[in-house]
């Protein structure tokens, strides 16, 4: 159907762009548009659930604002965090510095009410009839600091218990949707898959899937999985592509990740090795071609 396609278009365009909040809606209106025109399991719906799993993931990762990487480096045993680290100290400094110019502030308002109280005391011993129209706007003024001091004071919290709110409903939506994105890919997959192993395309489409999935289980700390998704997805890519395509390095470098992650630094230094030794054998390959 048209509208169908032309929400999987618009949602391929947002990925690329890398506007997962729109790609997410567009791939989610294509893909119930494509199951109610086709099945949930036909093959003309592999493709989009693909798309539409990895752009749940990506979606997931902004919101986070962390990442694969980023998160795992920071659960790493003995990495410091110096971002926390730069940041309690700025918060520190900062109530130092707060403190110190409500001090001097206060120390200046009190100087400026008392020079203000003199002169106003002379003012009345000058002109005694006065008194009556200079002691409302005296009480109105102190009226009017009194209700202004408590509005600034009252409406700190208001924005703090919004952060910690949006703060503590992140994580649940977060794991929504992975846990759907894990659901939408293990779909796919199997469409994949039945399209039989000498596919070389629909192979590695399934070794694509593997990889997301992997992803998924590192951002919920289930590092066996990952490891487990990354060698069926090793075994795939080691036999379709060549011995120095960047695909394969990316995969040996989240595999050592993963078992870095489970503390198993064996099997860690074994395939960031393997990184390395690819983008060595690339190097050199290239290098055999003439320069353009």
């Amino acid at each position: 159907p048209e509208e169908a396609f032309n929400n999987f278009i618009q949602g391929k365009r947002h990925m690329l762009v890398q506007d997962y909040t729109f790609a997410v809606q567009s791939l989610a209106v294509a893909c119930e548009l494509y199951v109610k025109h086709f099945g949930e399991l036909a093959v003309e719906c592999g493709e989009v659930y693909f798309l539409y799993g990895k752009s749940l993931i990506r979606y997931a990762q902004s919101q986070s604002q962390r990442g694969v990487l980023g998160d795992a480096i920071n659960k790493v045993p003995g990495v410091a965090n110096d971002d926390d680290d730069c940041d309690s100290t700025d918060e520190e400094e900062n109530e130092n510095e707060n403190e110190s110019e409500s001090g001097e502030d206060k120390e200046k308002e009190g100087e400026k009410n008392g020079s203000a109280t003199e002169e106003n005391e002379t003012e009345t011993e000058e002109k005694e009839p006065s008194e009556s129209t200079d002691s409302p706007q005296h009480v109105e003024n102190e009226v009017d600091s009194k209700e202004k001091e408590p509005e600034t004071n009252a409406a700190e919290p208001d924005v703090s218990r919004q952060n910690e709110s949006s703060n503590e409903e992140n994580p649940e939506a977060e794991d929504d949707d992975l846990e759907l994105a894990w659901n939408i890919l293990e779909a796919a997959k199997s469409i994949f898959m039945r399209q039989g192993e000498e596919n070389k395309e629909a192979q590695l489409k399934v070794a694509e899937i593997l990889q997301l999935l992997a992803e998924t289980s590192l951002e919920t700390d289930n590092y066996p999985q990952a490891i487990s998704d990354l060698k069926s997805c090793l075994s795939i890519q080691e036999k379709h592509l060549a011995p120095d395509d960047r695909i394969l390095a990316h995969t040996y470098y989240q595999l050592g990740l993963a078992y870095m992650l489970q503390k198993m630094y064996d099997g860690a230094i074994e395939n960031f090795v393997k990184t390395k030794k690819l983008f060595d054998l690339r190097k050199e390959n290239l290098k055999k071609y003439p320069s353009i």
